[in-house]
């Protein structure tokens, strides 16, 4: 098996791309692994990269290692040509890695290095958005703006993680706008004016924005959740619940739904921003689907996912 890095030297607070570069050699010299290590250079660097290794070593069995945060792990997969001969592990360092929170209080065990490279393996269901592969979550109507200011995500890159995101998601809220959306969820019209679309695969979007507790990213099945339309101090409100998972309180302003298969336009035909865990796609019609193939995740031997609820607030299925 070849041992593949990659590392974004611009995820997190405080990049150390000389740190990570160092103990990544260190700790394969122990476990005699001969890595590649690569540190992106642009955006898309990550996606790029992945793609000609894969080709470069298509007889191979390979495991990737994504040094960074939401987005490097996203434009790894995204790259991925084949996977019954790859591995994808997930060494946070970024300001969010959200497919972690699955894993509950054994998150913190991903953050060792020797714990990935003997770990084990958990089969992950893939979400296609037009062409573009992610594990988590896509949304349309929050962190779409903030990603795409540049000025702003300077600033935000200086602060922590939670007030980050904090400032982010107050942001999209001022620039939001409610539109009518042409929605299908496997075959059954949901389209109507909404603020927000998100479909969950797992179980927290935007560092601790966690509405719902039993999405589960090998279970098979996206969860829609679509908030009406409303004001934007509505929508505050609303995100306000959401982060405490209190679906109670603002039921009639929600619509919740399963599926695998999901087709999103503007009714004005104009484009509209996915968020694809913290990577953005443009486009005038969107598709977002499970590929029915499973990521092979490299975790930590003792992490666990989070087990299911029992309570299910879905309105239709």
């Amino acid at each position: 098996m070849r041992h593949i890095f990659i590392i974004n030297p611009v995820a997190g607070n405080k990049p150390q791309k000389e740190n990570f570069y160092s103990e990544i050699l260190d700790i394969c010299r122990k476990s005699d692994i001969d890595p590649l290590v690569f540190i992106s250079e642009y955006p898309g660097y990550e996606k790029e990269m992945t793609e000609k290794i894969c080709t470069l070593f298509s007889n191979e069995f390979l495991r990737f290692y994504s040094v960074g945060g939401s987005g490097t792990l996203v434009n790894i997969i995204s790259g991925i040509k084949d996977f019954t001969r790859t591995e994808v592990a997930c060494y946070p360092t970024g300001l969010s890695n959200d497919i972690l929170k699955s894993y509950g209080d054994t998150a913190g065990e991903f953050k060792s290095l020797e714990n990935l490279i003997n770990g084990r393996v958990d089969y992950l269901d893939v979400i296609d958005v037009n062409g573009y592969k992610t594990l988590n979550f896509t949304n349309i109507g929050l962190g779409n703006s903030c990603f795409n200011d540049s000025l702003l995500f300077k600033l935000m890159g200086s602060l922590r993680a939670a007030l980050n995101y904090g400032v982010g998601i107050f942001w999209d809220i001022l620039r939001n706008k409610c539109y009518h959306y042409n929605i299908m969820i496997d075959g059954k019209n949901y389209s109507g004016k909404y603020a927000i679309f998100t479909c969950f695969n797992g179980v927290c979007m935007g560092s601790s924005i966690m509405p719902l507790k039993d999405p589960r990213p090998n279970d098979g099945v996206l969860n829609c959740l679509m908030v009406h339309k409303m004001s934007g101090f509505a929508q505050l409100r609303t995100l306000a619940d959401f982060k405490k998972s209190r679906l109670d309180r603002c039921s009639e302003k929600i619509t919740l739904v399963k599926g695998t298969n999901i087709a999103v336009s503007r009714r004005d035909r104009k484009k509209i921003v996915i968020n694809c865990d913290g990577e953005c796609v443009r486009t005038a019609n969107a598709l977002i689907r499970l590929t029915g193939e499973k990521l092979k995740f490299v975790v930590p031997q003792t992490a666990k996912l989070l087990e299911p609820t029992d309570l299910d607030p879905y309105t239709d299925e």
